[in-house]
């Protein structure tokens, strides 16, 4: 109707926001909107503003280098000009039919690329734009650009399956709906993830266990969940490290006195080492002198990785 906005859809990696984005821009095209899709990457080495670069070029058909030429120490000045200058390719490319874009993973931004992004958000209400960013794991640390941006967007937060959801995920997977018990375990392990589910249903699928799986169970990981897990746990040094690994030998849930005393630390040194993870969002805190897991394949992930003679 010619109003658009800004929309944060937030959640860990795996919980399904690039999937629901892509059923939006299906639904999108069906209705006769523009789609325009571009994806943030975790890499320095790309020049600012490769986002914005990438939309200007597949809305507009412009020379994106030409937009953004501009010089980094020159940008205090040069963003309103340059804000005004994106939203009026942004409302040429709405005059037409609506635009619906997508900006995946936008965690991974630039500061260049955030703050006209935040710039931007508020231009959308007055034109046919549409335009949706993901951003993984709500408990990360964000900036001031990034606070100023969730202030201009209305959020959507992705949560797991709940029990019924995960058993018709699995039915559509395998053509065949499991026992309750089965059911019940996978969700236990993947806290209703469906990246994480699925992943374990093809795993025991392939080693005939599936239909056996009970909630004693301790399975070993796939490494395609390892591989996503392991980028939460890269964040954290290797102090927190070693209590976390220890927390995970203790349970899904830890007292950190019991932690700081196994390995010899100060019960102030653990907690403020232990603030990496939760900052980074692999534990929550569910008391004053207790820590719980984010997820339930995290502690696996680190339990794994400890000898056995080490574990004893």
């Amino acid at each position: 109707a010619g109003s658009g906005r800004l929309v944060v859809v937030g959640g860990e990696a795996g919980v399904g926001k690039t999937r629901l984005c892509e059923e939006l821009a299906s639904l999108a095209r069906q209705r006769g909107a523009s789609v325009a899709w571009v994806a943030c990457w975790d890499s320095a080495g790309l020049p600012p503003f490769w986002p914005w670069r990438q939309l200007i070029e597949q809305l507009a058909g412009a020379d994106p280098f030409a937009i953004f030429a501009i010089d980094e120490a020159s940008f205090d000045v040069a963003r309103a000009r340059l804000a005004a200058t994106v939203g009026e390719r942004l409302r040429s490319a709405a005059r037409g039919s609506p635009v619906a874009i997508v900006v995946d993973d936008v965690q991974w931004a630039d500061d260049g690329s955030l703050e006209l992004l935040v710039h931007v958000a508020p231009l959308l209400r007055s034109m046919g734009v549409l335009l949706v960013t993901t951003l993984r794991d709500p408990g990360m640390v964000w900036s001031t650009l990034g606070h100023g941006l969730l202030r201009q967007a209305s959020r959507l937060g992705l949560l797991g399956l709940a029990l019924d959801e995960l058993g018709e995920l699995v039915e559509m997977l395998t053509g065949s709906r499991p026992a309750e018990e089965t059911i019940r375990t996978l969700h236990r392990l993947s806290a209703g993830n469906p990246l994480f589910a699925a992943e374990l249903v093809r795993h025991l699928s392939r080693e005939g266990r599936l239909d056996r799986l009970s909630t004693a169970d301790e399975l070993s990981i796939p490494p395609s969940v390892r591989a996503v897990l392991g980028e939460r746990l890269a964040g954290v040094s290797g102090a927190c490290r070693q209590l976390l690994s220890i927390g995970a030998i203790v349970g899904a849930e830890f007292r950190v006195g019991l932690v700081a005393d196994v390995a010899d630390r100060t019960h102030v040194d653990a907690l403020r080492d232990l603030q990496e993870a939760v900052d980074g969002a692999v534990i929550l805190r569910s008391g004053v002198d207790r820590c719980a897991f984010a997820h339930p394949l995290l502690r696996s992930v680190l339990r794994d990785d400890i000898g056995v003679a080490r574990r004893m």
